[in-house]
């Protein structure tokens, strides 16, 4: 397994919550006092493609949303929309992009055999 790398933990359960396909969480920790979850994902993992895709849109597809969200009085927009940044960020660093055919390759052979 390569070194893990750390994502957000609001975009992640976005991300799951509308039933995307996702790495799985190899290790939880806790920082802040507890009060903030970082998750931690292997960045070999072919879904990792997926991820960043959806990260990549919302990273900058859903500020309206988040400025929206934000005048109801809610902070979650801004979460997940600064989440993404975050994950977009850690898996170019870890070597993913989405012009990489091999990574989509991947990605969609690994969805075919599930």
């Amino acid at each position: 397994m390569a070194k893990l790398i750390r994502i957000n933990f609001w975009f992640y359960h976005d991300h799951i919550d509308r039933a995307c396909e996702a790495p799985p969480i190899e290790r939880e920790t806790h920082t802040h006092g507890g009060t903030r979850t970082v998750l931690w994902i292997d960045p070999t993992h072919p879904a990792c493609y997926e991820l960043l895709s959806d990260a990549d849109y919302y990273a900058d597809g859903m500020v309206e949303w988040a400025i929206e969200d934000k005048q109801m009085g809610s902070s979650l927009g801004w979460d997940v929309v600064r989440g993404a940044r975050q994950v977009v960020k850690a898996l170019k660093k870890a070597g993913w992009s989405l012009e990489n055919t091999e990574q989509s390759n991947a990605y969609n052979e690994w969805v075919a055999a599930k």
